[in-house]
């Protein structure tokens, strides 16, 4: 199974963010108007990184070619004469990874650990939850692929398989934008124990589907 373009643009975001997030910066992806300098004001980059000098604008594509350096070649004109940001091009194929199942019995021990993290520290338990909900289904659904699952992607995936309701796919979806939201960098978002806990029975009972 393979990704669309804006799946796997999605997915590259997610790895690249936590990278930048090293160097100091704050990610933002797909950031609107008033996230934006006046000179990038009608533009819509996939991500900016900020909080440093220089600023970065981030952009990310699928391979490497004539329509894709025509872009390159823009954006680079639009900073090249700037102290303050600069352009940061990522590919594809250079970031996404191709994954194999986890035996369940790993997925066990991991949402026992999740429970103890969320205790003292929701929002890491949520991203930790979440990438465990995502381990169950892909060893549960040979239709979930040896790709990364955007979050809408596995919501679906596991209300077409008939492991969740209508009613906790909606909570999914909810979750699925503050999950989101944290990894993308807005840490001072509430994370509600009780949603990393929706997470983990829900991947606790796929997991122990027979």
């Amino acid at each position: 199974m393979s990704l669309s373009a804006r799946d796997a643009e999605y997915t590259a975001l997610e790895r690249i963010a936590p990278l930048l997030r090293a160097e100091g910066y704050e990610v933002i992806a797909e950031p609107g108007p008033a996230d934006l300098p006046a000179f990038l004001a009608d533009r819509r980059p996939d991500a900016i990184a900020v909080g440093k000098n220089p600023s970065l604008l981030v952009e990310v594509f699928r391979k490497e070619g004539n329509r894709e350096a025509a872009k390159i070649s823009e954006l680079r004109s639009l900073v090249e004469e700037r102290d303050d940001w600069e352009l940061r091009v990522f590919y594809f194929s250079s970031v996404e990874p191709m994954l194999s199942p986890v035996p369940n019995t790993t997925s066990a021990a991991a949402i026992q650990a999740a429970r103890n993290v969320s205790a003292t520290e929701p929002r890491a338990a949520m991203l930790f939850a979440w990438s465990i909900l995502e381990a169950a289904a892909r060893e549960k659904i040979e239709t979930a692929g040896p790709r990364p699952l955007n979050p809408n992607a596995l919501v679906n995936l596991l209300a077409g398989e008939g492991y969740i309701d209508q009613e906790q796919a909606s909570e999914l979806f909810r979750i699925s934008g503050l999950r989101s939201r944290v990894a993308h960098g807005q840490i001072d978002c509430t994370a509600p124990a009780e949603d990393v806990s929706r997470l983990l029975s829900i991947a606790e009972r796929i997991i122990q589907d027979r």
